[in-house]
């Protein structure tokens, strides 16, 4: 699994600033994938929990480098005791890490990070079409969920 992650791009609508900020999602917490509606109803209480704990955050897609699998994700402004608690809260088995480089952190071992994966630029791709395309997406797959009937032949 840890591979997968070692691979992750991040889709975003904005230029990456420096800063220490960890990548959390909600998304198939311990590591099993779940339904869509399941996920999204794990991303409501994500966001309903960043922001009553007042954590400054925005939202990216962070997925495979041809984007047949992404999660929707979080930038959050926090410490990194902060973002491995967030994490752990959401049952995730790893967090990444940006400061001037990119960390893949396991949330169980917190001591050091699991590994280095580099400079972030080449992992940050700032496209606001894209992102503003995968967004509608996003919103059109969770609200759809489990209601698309086929359209019967027969009128």
């Amino acid at each position: 699994m840890f591979n997968l992650y070692q691979n992750t791009i991040f889709l975003a609508n904005t230029d990456y600033k420096y800063q220490e900020l960890a990548v959390i999602t909600a998304s198939n917490p311990d590591g099993v994938t779940r339904t869509r509606r399941f996920n999204h109803w794990l991303d409501c209480h994500f966001i309903s929990f960043l922001q009553r704990h007042q954590f400054r955050h925005f939202w990216v897609f962070a997925g495979s480098r041809d984007l047949n699998h992404y999660e929707y994700s979080a930038i959050v402004d926090c410490s990194l005791n902060d973002a491995q608690h967030i994490a752990k809260a959401f049952r995730q088995k790893a967090f990444y890490w940006l400061d001037n480089e990119c960390y893949l952190y396991d949330t169980k071992r917190i001591g050091s990070a699991h590994s280095s994966l580099g400079e972030i630029s080449p992992r940050w791709f700032n496209n606001p079409w894209a992102y503003n395309k995968m967004i509608e997406d996003y919103h059109y797959a969770r609200s759809t969920t489990g209601t698309v009937r086929p359209i019967s032949s027969a009128s």
